[in-house]
């Protein structure tokens, strides 16, 4: 009996190996199905959206053949009429570009009272006492920052100098 037991027991096994094969196969093929939805939706989104997309190019061309024959009617009615041609209307001035130009117009002017003041007769005036004293100090200050440039630069070609040189060692 035990050989009988042995066998219906190894008969039982092979029932469930079968079961769960069979289950796994139906498991495998839902997820094959779901994909193979997945990818059949996804090709369906992408046609759609190529469908959109040309469409919009079909209205944009559309709409431009429509507007060109509208402006070809325009131009024919315009001619017949013998409209008289109104002027292109002004382009707006910029409040930061007039400020631009009053500034500049500012310096030369103050260029040339410093450049009167400094070279001719009037020098010798009292009102030019001060612009000469003002252009003066601004001369020195631009001496001083003269110097302060030069150092700068130095500083700055040295550090650069460093750098290109630690590079080039961290290359070899």
């Amino acid at each position: 009996m035990s050989i009988e037991h042995e066998r219906n027991a190894f008969l039982k096994e092979k029932e469930q190996e079968k079961k769960k094969e069979a289950k796994q196969r139906e498991r495998e093929a839902r997820e094959k199905e779901a994909r193979k939805r997945e990818k059949a939706e996804e090709k369906e989104k992408r046609r759609k959206e190529y469908n959109a997309q040309v469409a919009a190019v079909a209205a944009r061309e559309q709409q431009k053949k429509k507007s060109e024959e509208k402006k070809k009617k325009n131009g024919q009615a315009a001619a017949d009429k013998k409209v008289v041609v109104e002027s292109a209307p002004k382009p707006r001035r910029s409040l930061l570009g007039l400020m631009f130009k009053l500034l500049l117009l500012l310096l030369l002017g103050l260029a040339g009272v410093a450049a009167a003041c400094r070279f001719t007769d009037l020098r010798k005036e009292a009102l030019c006492m001060p612009v000469n004293v003002a252009v003066d100090d601004g001369l020195s200050w631009a001496k001083e920052q003269e110097g302060v440039v030069r150092q700068l630069v130095q500083n700055l070609s040295s550090a650069a100098k460093e750098f290109l040189e630690s590079t080039q060692a961290s290359k070899n």
